[in-house]
């Protein structure tokens, strides 16, 4: 269901090599803002200010509404001029640790964005497992989002120190 709503957003989306992954790149126009409120656009310009300089950083997104998450990608996708690199967690959780580093070593040498769809699948794993993820995403030199569509699963604030945003109590414009 999130490719139907990324094609209405992205003119361009293709397929990656790994099961589950696809880019998308080309918004749109003209393109909708996301129902952000004041304190949350000002964390995306910061995030996106970050992207542009690539420096490491890492967020944390709840959702409810697909819609609301393609527009806010695609506006990280025009501010930062960087293609994204969806991932269906559920799909690719099944694939080796390498495949994960060499996805990151890929979107690191195209300079893209990495989305990481339904990552609540990826910290219900063994620990050892999410402290190898978290050592990749505190290494890779760009942006990493995460995105949690449980809303009722907390945000642990103490394993993702960085930006967080609950896009789970925004309205429609």
């Amino acid at each position: 269901m999130m490719l139907l709503e990324f094609r209405a957003v992205f003119s361009k989306i293709v397929p990656s090599i790994w099961r589950g992954c696809f880019t998308a790149d080309m918004p749109i126009y003209p393109l909708n803002d996301p129902p952000l409120s004041e304190f949350q656009l000002l964390e995306i310009q910061e995030v996106e200010r970050r992207a542009i300089k690539n420096i490491s950083t890492s967020m944390l997104i709840q959702w409810n509404s697909e819609n609301h998450l393609t527009l806010l990608l695609a506006r990280l996708n025009k501010q930062t001029n960087r293609t994204v690199l969806f991932v269906s967690v559920d799909d690719f959780i099944d694939e080796e640790t390498h495949s994960m580093s060499a996805l990151f070593a890929e979107a690191e040498r195209t300079n893209m964005i990495i989305y990481l769809n339904d990552a609540q699948s990826l910290l219900a794993n063994h620990f050892d497992e999410v402290a190898v993820l978290k050592k990749t995403i505190v290494n890779y030199p760009g942006l990493v989002i995460l995105a949690l569509n449980d809303t009722k699963q907390p945000i642990d604030s103490d394993f993702w120190p960085e930006y967080q945003l609950d896009m789970t109590s925004t309205s429609n414009r």
